[in-house]
């Protein structure tokens, strides 16, 4: 009963006032707003009282400020009692530029001030979704300064992307997730970003494996670092790419390749003394000869002349560039890591080659005989062993000399179209490419 009588008083001062707007003249109507300013100052109170109370309040007002100022004055009143929502910024404070005014900071000592006195800083404002202005502009900016995503744009109004950024950053911070720029999200923002974290060190890059590890390796006897740099370069070539198959066998049969420094006899080198006042297969020295592949106490190596592998002054290399490492290297190739089946097949290649040539001698007239063997055709045709040694030298483009056919045949190219048999039996082999 007594809810429903404050009711009808409060609907009571509603006619009221809207019957004092009825009323009010066009002159009153001009002077509202300094009269409105005027009817604030002479009844601060007016929400605040019962409406039989206010009645008589109106009446004074209604002379002092004009009738549509009062009305204005009732209608604010009524929106502030009944239509402001709770939370902060609705305690009594008036609301800044950016939005509801910020409570005051605990003090942090004794009778002190709170933050912005005791740094000497302006008290921060406190924002929320709806704040606008230059404050908001700072916000924004700091956000972007922590890393917002995304960045956002610098426009002094707090939209959904702003309440994004500003509870993103509370979840970062630890603090409550409220959206609500406070003291204590403030302070988080003004203590900046922190020390740049301890870059994580770089990981050690794994050593790059040696493709001759276990299978191959150099002794330069005194020759130049550029020749057993070269040598290397060409053992790479030969050995690094092989099948898997035939690299297990070579781990099995190491190779020793031997470079002879220009300025010594083959025979000069320990391991190749035995063979000094001896002779090859085609009757020459081998204190003469600048390259071998033969077995030595159990270990098999590979020799080849230092001006055969770099440019020497005043020694000319004996053979077109790169052929000697090439043919000596094949030759090791063959007796290392071959399997069984692939010299049967090298075998049965060489003889039906010589089937359709013929013999062919160091006296055999250049023909269609001597045409199906690579330079010189007598020594590709001689036995298996030279025959897979220069094809090994065409497969990786070392020619015997710089002869300009001779060139055109110590090819891929040619071996595919003239000796596919062969050309078919070094793609097993070098199934990766022929380098690592």
């Amino acid at each position: 009963m007594h809810g429903t009588h404050a009711q009808g008083d409060r609907d009571d001062l509603d006619h009221a006032a809207h019957a004092v707007a009825s009323d009010a003249s066009p002159a009153a109507a001009g002077a509202e707003q300094g009269a409105t300013t005027t009817a604030t100052a002479a009844a601060p109170g007016l929400a605040s009282v019962s409406p039989s109370a206010a009645r008589p309040m109106v009446q004074r007002l209604q002379h002092a400020a004009g009738n549509r100022a009062t009305t204005h004055l009732v209608v604010v009143s009524r929106q502030s009692v009944e239509e402001e929502p709770a939370g902060p910024g609705s305690l009594g404070q008036a609301p800044t530029e950016a939005g509801p005014a910020q409570l005051p900071q605990a003090p942090t000592t004794a009778g002190g001030a709170g933050a912005g006195a005791a740094t000497g800083a302006p008290a921060r404002p406190m924002l929320r979704r709806g704040s606008v202005g230059s404050s908001v502009n700072d916000l924004q900016t700091r956000l972007n300064e922590r890393g917002a995503q995304p960045p956002l744009a610098v426009d002094g109004i707090f939209g959904p992307l702003t309440d994004a950024a500003v509870r993103a950053f509370q979840t970062q911070q630890g603090l409550a997730v409220d959206g609500i720029v406070g003291p204590l999200t403030w302070g988080a923002l003004d203590a900046g970003p922190g020390p740049e974290p301890e870059p994580e060190p770089e990981p050690e890059p794994e050593p790059e494996a040696d493709p001759l590890e276990g299978i191959c390796t150099i002794e330069g006897h005194g020759s130049s670092d550029a020749a057993v740099a070269q040598a290397r370069v060409q053992a790479i070539e030969l050995y690094g790419g092989i099948a898997a198959e035939n690299r297990t066998r070579m781990e099995a049969d190491p190779i020793t390749i031997d470079v002879i420094p220009h300025d010594q006899k083959l025979t000069e080198l320990a391991p190749y003394a035995h063979l000094a006042g001896t002779r090859t297969f085609d009757g020459r020295l081998w204190d003469d000869v600048r390259g071998i592949q033969t077995e030595v106490n159990g270990v098999r190596r590979v020799a080849i002349a230092e001006e055969d592998l770099v440019s020497v002054p005043g020694t000319a290399a004996g053979y077109g560039p790169g052929f000697l490492a090439a043919h000596e290297g094949g030759h090791g190739l063959q007796a290392s890591a071959l399997t069984p089946e692939q010299v049967t097949q090298l075998t049965a290649l060489h003889a039906a080659r010589l089937t359709t040539s013929g013999p062919i001698t160091q006296t055999t007239p250049a023909g269609p005989a001597t045409d199906i063997w690579l330079d010189p055709a007598w020594y590709s045709a001689a036995n298996k062993e030279e025959y897979f040694a220069n094809s090994v030298a065409a497969y990786h483009g070392h020619p015997y000399s710089t002869d300009e056919a001779t060139v055109a045949k110590y090819t891929r190219a040619w071996l595919e179209t003239n000796d596919a048999g062969m050309f078919t039996l070094l793609e097993q082999v070098y199934q990766s490419g022929g380098t690592p």
